[in-house]
């Protein structure tokens, strides 16, 4: 339906309601719908009115992008709700019904463009993390920041976002030290949010959002943290080994682990205690990390220009290029944390055909085989195994049969495929990166896809 349609549609429903209709057909425990007014009062709707709704808030999501890429579907339904109600409530429903649809129409239209023209604040979103099990030298990434917490707590101090007295006592707690209670107020409560949020945990990961709804710029903010945090570990040789002892203190809390108890013929026979991250991230010593980090500037470079335009920090002039690493390394980071062995494969296989331009089995072999100079036809692994018969494996089997549920072996052992993967989809992610930043005025994908690329 069209926009007057729809809006015809909901003024009938109001005036149906008006008129002694039923606004609802609830159950004894639930509320019938409303949207709630400015002035307090509610009007009342129906289930009919809620789905009209929604499908006006959808041709207004199809017709601007800026909206779908700002706000969450529930935060921008809310203001498109919060439009309707307000004119809604101040018309006759039974004036002429034309007339009323131009009305409705025309201040629903002001209020939502008053609403998306209004600049969101800029936001820092902040989040305990594990990484390393010693201070070391703070790692940018375009518009993420980790560093060590009591770098940050003194950065926070300089910006005045704590007095110096909370700021002396969250120092003194990670110190290990008590702190006394305070009386209730306004820093007293940040001190204790910043102790609650970060934690135990040595590290913390700031994340910038612009232009964003504060549910959205969460949503966008945490995947960035975790996506950061998986492009440190690909300077690993077995990333998902690194990423046992890194984490997020908000996706995990600090004391996450896996136990089981094994029952042989109906006795204990043994018991297994995993932590899902080791205690204080992966050793490295802090001089180390500075060589490693300033040699790979350029990694972390473009890392963060994807980042940049995922949070609309700044606008990429190869967004095509941007898009397909940002999935690429998506993927990558969901499958080191996957536990099962068939299902990372499945995904280390989507981080590899994001790079490929999406073209399947030969779009990742004309991949491999320009940024990594593999022989298609010649041994790739130690036990004879060609890059041809690893694609048919990972992509032909593990992915496209498990996906399309005709996979007959899922119940193997598929730990083998799944490091394979990882090793390649690893060197995939590093060769692409490599090549994007000596190539930065390239921005098609197919290019990844050649010897040389296309001349800038």
């Amino acid at each position: 339906m069209t926009k007057d349609e729809l809006i015809g549609e909901i003024v009938d429903e109001l005036l149906a309601i008006s008129r002694g209709a039923p606004a609802a057909e609830n159950s004894l425990w639930s509320m019938p719908p409303s949207i709630a007014l400015e002035d307090g009062r509610s009007l009342l709707i129906n289930d009919r009115i809620e789905l009209l709704l929604t499908s006006y808030q959808r041709i207004l999501e199809q017709n601007d992008a800026g909206i779908a890429r700002s706000y969450s579907r529930k935060e921008f339904g809310k203001e498109v709700a919060k439009a309707f109600g307000a004119v809604l409530a101040s018309i006759d429903l039974d004036d002429d019904r034309a007339e009323n649809i131009r009305t409705v129409k025309a201040a629903v239209g002001h209020s939502l463009a008053e609403t998306t023209a209004q600049s969101q604040p800029a936001r820092d979103l902040v989040f305990g993390c594990d990484l390393f099990a010693k201070p070391v030298a703070a790692i940018e990434i375009g518009p993420v920041r980790i560093e060590d917490r009591s770098e940050w707590l003194d950065r926070m101090a300089a910006l005045a976002a704590f007095s110096p007295v909370a700021a002396r006592r969250i120092a003194r707690r990670w110190s290990g030290l008590p702190i006394r209670r305070r009386k209730g107020s306004v820093d007293s409560m940040w001190e204790r949010t910043a102790l609650d949020v970060i934690g135990e945990c040595r590290t913390v990961c700031t994340v910038s959002v612009r232009s964003m709804s504060p549910r959205m710029a969460e949503a966008r903010a945490s995947t960035a943290a975790r996506m950061s945090l998986a492009a440190v570990s690909l300077l690993w040789q077995k990333p998902s080994d690194a990423l046992r002892g890194i984490g997020l203190a908000y996706d995990h809390g600090r004391k996450h682990h896996r136990e089981t108890i094994v029952l042989v013929d109906g006795k204990f026979g043994a018991s297994n205690h995993t932590l899902a991250r080791l205690p204080h991230g992966p050793m490295i010593e802090a001089a180390r990390w500075k060589d490693h980090y300033e040699h790979y500037t350029w990694f972390f470079d473009v890392i963060g220009e994807t980042f940049s335009e995922y949070l609309h920090v700044a606008s990429s002039s190869r967004p095509r290029m941007m898009n397909a690493l940002f999935l690429s390394l998506w993927w990558f980071q969901q499958a080191c944390v996957e536990h099962s062995p068939l299902l990372a494969s499945v995904k280390h296989a989507a981080a590899i055909e994001a790079l490929a331009g999406g073209q399947e089995k030969q779009g990742i072999v004309d991949l491999l085989t320009a940024r990594l100079s593999f022989d298609r036809k010649r041994q790739t692994f130690k036990d004879g195994t060609t890059l041809d018969q690893f694609i048919e494996q990972l992509y032909g089997v593990a992915r496209s049969q498990t996906l399309h549920g005709t996979n007959v072996r899922h119940a193997e052992d598929w730990s083998q495929l799944a490091a394979r993967s990882e090793h390649i989809a690893r060197l995939a992610l590093r060769s692409v990166t490599h090549w994007l930043s000596k190539h930065p005025g390239i921005d098609d994908p197919a290019a990844l896809r050649t010897a040389d690329g296309p001349a800038e």
